[in-house]
């Protein structure tokens, strides 16, 4: 049974359960949504992550993997990866920036790759993170994926300036939280009025409404920051109005365009580009610099955008 089906079958599920009400149709709903996949490391990405210096680290009652690739000395690139992703992923980048000189440090969130099971929300990881950078300090470099990417925003949104690296790439990242649970209500098959009971859940599980967890509008404080957003524009999982909307708000960014990335970034073109802005600062040929425009947060598949017209 695909992944589609299933959520489809959940939906279903749900709204039999709402017939109890709306505050528990929105708090399955949310259950199911804070709950990470089954684990799943690739032999390839095994056989990486067993190259690394591995410890653990304690968050909220939580053991949570560390890894570090290359000199203890070095300075060091702080990753984060997308959702029911595991620090294997960055086997593809992290002994480029070893070679360069710099230091690799990755995690295992909660619930994901070697850490303990744990359901997983956004202020919560972004709280992971944040104590992350406090265990290791600033780092010169931060390469973000998907999900990973608008947690490393929020995390730096929060963190003392001292703590902000030199230079960061966000790779098929999202703009708005908003957007990731009207993705879910979508595949459920939610109304607006059922995505709204989800909303609500969501604002009595973490104290605010979803709207205020906005990687966007949290990157107006970060221009200070060599920013450089890359989006394959026929990504398949998260749109690439996303990139748009991010870069729009970003002071400074470069948009990338990464034709042939997917949502992985396994390819290595693209991937290569990444590297060259990370290492020598080299922004890619074709990216470019938007105009500085508040876009809300997606209501819809697409934002609001000069840059669609």
């Amino acid at each position: 049974m695909n992944r589609t089906t299933q959520l489809k079958l959940f939906g279903y599920w749900c709204k039999l359960n709402g017939l109890l009400g709306a505050d528990r149709l929105g708090e399955v709903a949310l259950k199911r949504f804070v709950l990470p996949p089954p684990v799943n490391i690739q032999p390839k990405q095994a056989i990486f992550l067993d190259t690394a210096r591995q410890t653990k680290l304690e968050f909220e009652g939580k053991s949570v993997a560390v890894y570090e690739w290359g000199d203890p000395s070095a300075p060091y690139v702080f990753s984060a990866y997308g959702w029911a992703y595991n620090a294997g992923r960055w086997r593809h980048f992290a002994p480029a920036l070893i070679e360069a000189g710099y230091r690799f440090v990755g995690i295992d969130y909660q619930g994901h790759g070697r850490s303990q099971r744990a359901e997983c929300d956004y202020p919560t990881m972004v709280r992971l993170l944040t104590k992350v950078l406090q265990h290791f300090g600033r780092p010169e470099l931060l390469l973000a994926h998907s999900f990973g990417a608008g947690l490393a925003v929020g995390m730096l949104s929060g963190a003392d300036r001292s703590l902000h690296p030199k230079r960061l790439a966000l790779l098929a990242g999202f703009s708005d939280v908003e957007y990731i649970f009207r993705q879910f209500a979508g595949a459920i098959g939610f109304s607006e009025s059922q995505y709204q009971s989800l909303a609500k859940a969501v604002e009595r599980r973490t104290g605010g409404k979803i709207e205020t967890y906005d990687p966007a509008q949290m990157s107006l404080k970060l221009g200070h920051i060599e920013a450089l957003i890359a989006h394959d524009p026929k990504d398949e999982v998260t749109a690439f109005s996303n990139a748009v909307r991010l870069a729009e708000h970003f002071p400074g960014a470069h948009l990338f365009e990464a034709v042939g990335a997917g949502h992985g970034f396994t390819e290595a073109k693209t991937s290569n580009a990444i590297l060259n802005w990370l290492i020598e600062g080299e922004t890619p040929p074709t990216s470019k610099r938007l105009v500085h425009r508040m876009s809300p947060a997606h209501s819809g598949s697409i934002v609001d955008s000069d840059y669609f017209r």
